[in-house]
């Protein structure tokens, strides 16, 4: 009986942010994450010499690092004499009915080729190791030290997540949905593919959670001078993001609310803080921005043109216009969209079927899944529960948390809108939404548990940690998927 309530001791016991040994569990715990994507896939990440004269072999990164080298936006390719000679460049079957010679999903404005992917990871990763080295990294190579920074800051961003919008969190369960939110978030994918899209797809990833962590360790900052510097850093990696990937960044706008309920709450008295407060995040946020329009301006002649309308790639990208009978075909894809049965190891699937509107035009797909397939993010619907027994148990709501669940919910519904409809169908499209979800499918989850007493406590922590075993399993398939595909 006495091993028994021990044993129920050690398994209940809470996380507490003053117990030195909670955190370094949780560090280890981050580091073994860390250390995990180094075996996702043996393939060379390396660097190699940078030769101006293979350029144009080159992937779209190194093309656009040579492009700055020579102080020009447009990448230092001649385009073919059909190519500049179609009426419509965009159009697939005009290009192969012509025979054309380009580079395959390149944007291409005004008989020049530019690189449509943001700038970011050139200026986080390429650049800078390029000056260390004198070489430029592979694309499997920036994959993965992209990935690991995406893993810090997801570390420190979900810890200062929990802190804030839950009580009483359940220690192993805390340690184990951290390691959920790490296996369904995109980075094992990213890092296992290591290629050119997927750069940009863990750069926007890592800004996205950097974003997070500074904003929330900002607002919970003691001095108002650790404040500024917080928020600086915030709008930077903000602002990073959206020289990652745009559509990415629409999630981090669920953050918000918290520089909400800090204005709201600052007092007249401290006003001249507040100021400073806020100057340190929106005037970084403006350089940043001005910096993008000026760099759009420059490629496509206006400042809010990222160029994906000038791809050569599966379809004229400029006819996939947003369309209202596609709101329910985004929502089926991008959520439900199961995983299915296979024929072989490992007997689970992705497949490319889409759910398309009747007579609707070309939708881009390739093999993925919906978001609630990959668990962390169903749980998100947990939260009305976990909003309830508040209400019951301390008899006030977290306003500012209601809000905040309410933009991850309504901003992933539009991200998946407008991906479905402007690009169509692939994995590493839904990771547009997935962590911000995942995020919230774990407050929502952990803060249910800590709302119960007695065997129901026991009770919804076992589910729970199924639910996050569940999570860390549909990662894991997809990662015997992604070796197929490869």
């Amino acid at each position: 009986m006495k091993n028994r309530q021990k044993i129920f001791g050690i398994l209940g016991i809470e996380y507490n942010k003053r117990r030195i040994m909670h955190d370094f569990l949780f560090l280890l715990v981050a580091l073994i994450m860390v250390l995990s994507l180094f075996q996702v896939r043996d393939v060379k990440r390396e660097t190699f010499e940078y030769d101006e004269t293979k350029v144009e072999w080159q992937s779209q990164y190194v093309k656009l690092f040579d492009a700055f080298k020579r102080g020009q936006v447009h990448l230092n390719i001649e385009p073919s004499l059909e190519l500049l000679e179609l009426e419509n460049p965009y159009d697939t079957a005009a290009r192969d009915a012509s025979g054309a010679f380009y580079h395959w999903d390149h944007a291409f404005y005004e008989g020049k080729y530019y690189c449509y992917f943001g700038v970011a990871p050139l200026i986080t990763t390429y650049t800078p190791i390029y000056i260390i080295t004198g070489e430029l990294p592979n694309d499997a190579l920036v994959t993965l030290l992209l990935g690991i920074y995406a893993v810090i800051f997801m570390a420190l961003a979900y810890r200062e997540v929990i802190l804030r919008f839950t009580k009483r969190v359940n220690l192993w369960l805390y340690l184990l949905g951290f390691c959920a939110l790490v296996g369904v978030s995109g980075v094992y994918y990213g890092v296992y593919i290591g290629d050119v899209y997927n750069v940009q797809m863990l750069s926007a990833l890592g800004c996205s959670m950097a974003f997070v962590f500074f904003a929330f360790r900002a607002m919970r900052a003691n001095g108002n001078v650790a404040r500024c510097v917080l928020l600086v850093f915030a709008a930077l990696a903000l602002g990073l993001d959206v020289m990652s990937r745009p559509s990415a960044v629409l999630m981090c706008i669920a953050v918000f609310p918290i520089f909400i309920e800090f204005l709201v709450k600052s007092k007249r008295s401290e006003w001249k803080k507040t100021l400073s407060a806020l100057g340190s995040f929106v005037l970084p946020l403006m350089l940043c921005a001005a910096f993008v329009m000026w760099y759009n301006a420059a490629r496509f002649s206006s400042p809010f043109d990222f160029g994906e309308k000038y791809q050569l790639t599966v379809n004229d990208v400029s006819k996939n216009t947003l369309e209202v009978n596609f709101i329910f075909s985004s929502f089926y894809s991008y959520f439900i969209h199961p995983f299915w049965k296979g024929d072989a190891t490992p007997y689970i699937v992705m497949n490319g079927d889409q759910m398309k509107p009747w007579g609707s035009r070309y939708v881009y797909g390739e093999k993925y899944v919906g978001a609630f397939a990959l668990v962390l993010p169903a749980l998100a619907m947990l939260y009305m529960r976990y909003a309830r027994t508040d209400k019951e148990l301390l008899g006030k709501r977290d306003i500012t948390r209601d809000f905040y669940a309410l933009c991850t919910a309504v901003l992933a519904l539009l991200v998946a809108y407008i991906d479905f409809c402007k690009g169509g169908t692939h994995i590493r499209y839904i990771f547009d939404i997935v962590p911000m979800l995942s995020l919230l499918g774990v407050v929502s989850a952990l803060g249910v548990c800590s709302r119960t007493k007695g065997w129901k406590k026991y009770l919804s922590l076992t589910l729970c940690a199924f639910a996050f075993c569940a999570a860390l399993a549909s990662g894991n398939i997809l990662m015997q998927n992604f070796k197929v595909i490869v």
